[in-house]
């Protein structure tokens, strides 16, 4: 993979892309995604949170989802999914992109630029 310089620009448009997919009714449930099979892989691909138990039916995202702009969702038995959708704002994916190291930033800006090429071409998974 060429070195791919990702800068505030960069970040931006991966968090609004990002959370494009998250919000998109078709992706509802963006978090059942494909296991990771090991090696890196972008965050759109990976399981990145669960339901807490049956009988609450809370989302909850993974540790390396949950940011602290999480404390500010209120979660209950009427709003068992508020996390889940507070995960596709923006501004949480933001704070996700900010928390990784340069080489994920990499993978990930990689990644929307082949599924943006995909679509174009008509290969979008």
């Amino acid at each position: 993979m060429s070195e791919i310089m990702i800068g505030e620009i960069e970040k931006e448009e991966l968090a609004v892309f990002l959370s494009g997919i998250r919000s998109a009714p078709e992706r509802a449930f963006w978090y059942i995604g494909s296991i990771p099979r090991g090696g890196r892989q972008s965050i759109a691909e990976e399981i990145r949170g669960y339901i807490e138990s049956e009988e609450t039916g809370i989302w909850l995202p993974i540790d390396a989802e949950r940011m602290p702009c999480c404390n500010n969702a209120k979660v209950d038995k009427d709003k068992k999914y508020s996390l889940l959708y507070h995960c596709a704002t923006v501004e949480h994916i933001r704070e996700v992109l900010n928390s990784m190291p340069a080489e994920q930033l990499q993978i990930e800006y990689q990644w929307m630029l082949d599924s943006l090429y995909g679509s174009l071409v008509g290969e979008w998974k």
